[in-house]
């Protein structure tokens, strides 16, 4: 369990950033790459497998080398470097991340040693753990450990009220939670859903879990599935005011065939929705590792 090494000789050329690989007991995932602006403070700008990396803006950059479980080494010495790829617009998966990163650190870090690292702990309704959701979920997750509880039919109310001894339980490092199908949809409906998510969240955070939540599925065979729409657009806004991560089933899944991704009654998804669901937890996992995989700083 013992981080990397820090990379040696970072230097700047045609080829962008090169280094030195970093030394690991068993080997090197991925290399973290900061750069300091004007402001002087480090934030990370970028990830590579290799030990090359090219710089989007100019400025001091440096670079920590991370291995298999997430253990981040010591930084490098630090290069002058010029920005050699014009600006792109963010995507709303980088978006988010900039507004959850500083929260989902603190959380983070103050579960250092309590939680079971590289453990994932999806909690919802039957939607979670009918058909093949729970397998799907694990092969999108990779190497995370996963354990899963559906409660079915359970609104957020319920599913609140037995949360605690899911995490005593399970002691995860991450609380992957969908809920909300079995909520009306009326504005007192899901404004009472929201606060129950964050009590959740605040019951995760109280444990140094990082809580992540996933938008809804549409549900039966209205185009434009009203309910569930307003629903995730109050869960988007909540998180992000709040500060945790969303990941978004709801419109990829509004884009293809409804009969071709739900069963019969409408509610419960196909292998092909539940396929759609496991890929968007991993595009926002990603983006969540991102994130904690950093040291920002001077």
């Amino acid at each position: 369990r013992a981080p990397p090494s820090a990379p040696t000789g970072l230097k700047t050329g045609y080829a962008g950033l090169t280094w030195q690989p970093a030394k690991d007991n068993v080997g090197v995932a991925k290399y973290v790459i900061s750069r300091a602006g004007d402001g002087g403070k480090f934030e990370k700008e970028g990830e590579s497998a290799e030990p090359h990396y090219q710089p989007v803006l100019g400025g001091r950059y440096r670079v920590c080398a991370v291995d298999f479980e997430n253990n981040i080494g010591p930084a490098s010495g630090t290069v002058e470097a010029t920005g050699a790829l014009p600006g792109l617009a963010p995507s709303q998966l980088e978006k988010d991340r900039a507004g959850y990163a500083a929260n989902i650190r603190k959380i983070h870090a103050s579960g250092a040693g309590k939680v079971i690292r590289n453990r994932v702990f999806f909690y919802g309704d039957s939607l979670t753990h009918a058909t093949i959701y729970p397998r799907a979920g694990q092969c999108a997750l990779d190497r995370f450990e996963m354990r899963s509880v559906g409660h079915s039919g359970i609104p957020t109310g319920g599913a609140l009220r037995n949360i605690d001894r899911h995490l005593a339980k399970f002691n995860p490092e991450f609380c992957l939670i969908l809920l909300g199908t079995n909520n009306g949809k009326s504005a007192q409906g899901i404004d009472a859903a929201m606060k129950d998510l964050m009590a959740m969240a605040e019951k995760c955070k109280a444990r140094g879990t990082v809580p992540v939540f996933m938008t809804i599925p549409p549900r039966g065979w209205r185009d434009t599935s009203d309910p569930e729409k307003a629903y995730n657009a109050a869960l988007v806004k909540t998180c992000r005011e709040a500060g945790y991560p969303v990941a978004y089933s709801f419109e990829p899944l509004m884009k293809v065939d409804r009969k071709g991704v739900l069963l019969g009654d409408g509610v419960h998804m196909k292998p092909a929705g539940v396929e759609i669901c496991a890929k968007a937890w991993r595009a926002t996992m990603e983006h969540v590792l991102f994130a904690l995989l950093d040291r920002p700083g001077r």
